[in-house]
C-alpha cells in the first residue's frame, strides 16, 4: 500500500455534513416523537441527540448518536425504535398478531439497552429475537449495534440477512450503503443507498457519493480492488498512487474517456519500487479483455497507448508479473492527438474543405481514417496533395464520387513520403476523399485540394 494514506474520516468529512440533517428536518424533541410514534401518527425518522426528526411514510425508524458516517464504528445507525413498528412487520408476515409479551418486553429492553450505549447486552438481545422473530428490522438493528461496537463484517452479515427477508427494506439498505461508503466502497454504496428512497434524505447521500467517485482529487487506491467488480475510479489528467502489496494482488481501475473524440490514451506506469515488475491488462466497457503488456525488468517504468472511443468505461488491472510486488502510481493521460476536422472517420461524417486551401491534419492511429467533401469548380480535373509531416506514414488516398462510389485510389509504400493524385472530375460537382495510413501506419500530414 502506498506510504501515509489520508484516512477516510478526514479525507470524507464533507459527508457528514449532508449525512447530518439527512433531508426535510424539521425541529422537535426525542420525547415528543416517542409519544408520536407510539400513537403511530406516521412515520418519523429521529436523529438522537440533535432533536432533528425527517417524515417518511409508516413506522418509526431512529437514528442515534454520532453520525459522522466515515469511521467504523459511526456508520449504520438506522434502527427502528418504536416496538409497535415491530410488531407490525411481525404480524404482515405471520398474518398473525405478536400475541408474546415477553417477547415484546424483550424488544422493549434490546431497544433500551441500545440507547443506554450497552452495545454488548443489546447485541445478546437482538441475537435471541433474531433465533425468533427473524425479521428484517430485528436483523438490521442487531446490524447496527454489531457496526456500534467494531464488528463491521458481522454488521454487513445482519444487513444482507434483513434485505435477504425483504430486499427493498430501507433501513437495512442504508445502513448498508453507510457502511460501504465509511470503508471506502463507495461504488458500492450506491446501488444500497438508492434503495433507501423511503428514508429521502439517503437521496443526497447517494449524490454527495457519486460526486465523489466522479472527483479528480483521489490521491491513492481505495482496497479492496483486487477485480473489476471493484475498480477504483480513476480520473483523467491525474496520477493514482498504489501497490502491489502481495504475489496474490492486483489492482483494478476504471476511467471514462473524453467525451465527444476518438483519442490515443496513455496509460503509464511510474513504478517506485525497485522489485516490482510491471504488468497491465486493458478491458472494455463489458470487462471483456483487450490487450495486455508486461515490462520483464524489476522497476521498470510501463507505458500503453489505447485507441479510446469517445465517453466509453475502460477498466485496467496492474500487476506483478512472476508475483513481484511494490508500489507505483497510475496515471491515465489522454493525448488530444485527434485534429480540427474530427469526427470524420467515415464518409457520412466527411468534412468539408475548401479547394486551393491547405489544412493539417493527422492519421492518429493504425485505427483512423480521415474522410473530407469537396466542391469543384468549372474545370475538369482535380489535383490532390499530402504533404507528409511525419516519417512513418504511408500516405494513401481513395477518390469517390457524388453518389459514394470508388473511382480511384492512389498509395505510397514509403514510410514519410509525400503523395500526389491527378484525376478526372466532373465540374461543379461533390467529390469525397479518403486519407488513410497504408498497412495501419499513422502520422500527421498537409492537405491540399486544387483544380
Amino acid at each position: 500500500m502506498p506510504e501515509d494514506p489520508p484516512t477516510y474520516p478526514k479525507k470524507y468529512w464533507w459527508l457528514v455534513l449532508l449525512v447530518l440533517p439527512l433531508t426535510l428536518a424539521v425541529i422537535t424533541i426525542l420525547p415528543t416523537f416517542r409519544e408520536k410514534a407510539a400513537a403511530g401518527s406516521g412515520t418519523t425518522i429521529t436523529q438522537g441527540g440533535t432533536g432533528n426528526v425527517l417524515q417518511t411514510g409508516s413506522g418509526s425508524v431512529a437514528q442515534s448518536g454520532n453520525v459522522n458516517i466515515l469511521g467504523s464504528d459511526l456508520s449504520s445507525r438506522m434502527y427502528v425504535t418504536n416496538v409497535s413498528v415491530i410488531a407490525q412487520e411481525y404480524e404482515k408476515s405471520q398474518a398473525q398478531p405478536l400475541k408474546d409479551e415477553d417477547l415484546r418486553r424483550t424488544l422493549e429492553r434490546a431497544v433500551g439497552e441500545a440507547e443506554a450505549g450497552r452495545h454488548a447486552e443489546s447485541i445478546q438481545l437482538w441475537e435471541q429475537l433474531a433465533a425468533k422473530l427473524p425479521l428484517p428490522a430485528v436483523y438490521s438493528n442487531l446490524g447496527v449495534e454489531y457496526a456500534r461496537s467494531g464488528d463491521l463484517a458481522a454488521a454487513r452479515k445482519s444487513f444482507d440477512q434483513a434485505t435477504e427477508k425483504d430486499p427493498d427494506y430501507a433501513p437495512a439498505n442504508l445502513n448498508r450503503g453507510l457502511l460501504a461508503a465509511a470503508q471506502g466502497r463507495l461504488a458500492e454504496a450506491v446501488p444500497d443507498l438508492q434503495k433507501a428512497t423511503a428514508l429521502g434524505g439517503s437521496n443526497q447521500v447517494v449524490e454527495a457519493v457519486r460526486q465523489e467517485l466522479n472527483r479528480s482529487t483521489h490521491a491513492v487506491e481505495v482496497e479492496p480492488n483486487d477485480d473489476l467488480f471493484k475498480a477504483n475510479r480513476i480520473p483523467l489528467d491525474a496520477g493514482i498512487s498504489a501497490a502491489i502489496s502481495s504475489g496474490a494482488d492486483a489492482d483494478c481501475f476504471q476511467f471514462i474517456s473524453p467525451p465527444t473524440y476518438r483519442d490515443l490514451v496513455r496509460l503509464r506506469i511510474e513504478n517506485r519500487s525497485t522489485s516490482l515488475q510491471p504488468g497491465i491488462r486493458l478491458y472494455d466497457a463489458q470487462k471483456s479483455a483487450i490487450d495486455q503488456q508486461e515490462n520483464p525488468t524489476p522497476g521498470a517504468n510501463l507505458e500503453y497507448a489505447l485507441s479510446a472511443q469517445p465517453d466509453t468505461a475502460y477498466y485496467v488491472q496492474i500487476y506483478g508479473r512472476w508475483q513481484t510486488t511494490g508500489a507505483y502510481t497510475l496515471s491515465v493521460i489522454p493525448q488530444k492527438r485527434y485534429d480540427a476536422f474530427e469526427p470524420n472517420d467515415d464518409i457520412l461524417h466527411a468534412k468539408p474543405i475548401p479547394v486551393g486551401q491547405a489544412i493539417e491534419a493527422d492519421i492518429m492511429d493504425g485505427q483512423d481514417t480521415d474522410f473530407y467533401q469537396v466542391k469543384t469548380g468549372a474545370a475538369h480535373t482535380i489535383r490532390v496533395s499530402i504533404d507528409n509531416r511525419s516519417t512513418i506514414l504511408q500516405p494513401a488516398i481513395a477518390v469517390f464520387d457524388a453518389q459514394k462510389s470508388a473511382v480511384d485510389q492512389r498509395e505510397n509504400p514509403t514510410a514519410g513520403a509525400n503523395l500526389e493524385y491527378s484525376g478526372p472530375v466532373q465540374s461543379n460537382s461533390t467529390y469525397y476523399l479518403q486519407v488513410y495510413g497504408r498497412w495501419h501506419t499513422s502520422g500527421a500530414y498537409t492537405l491540399t485540394v486544387s483544380q
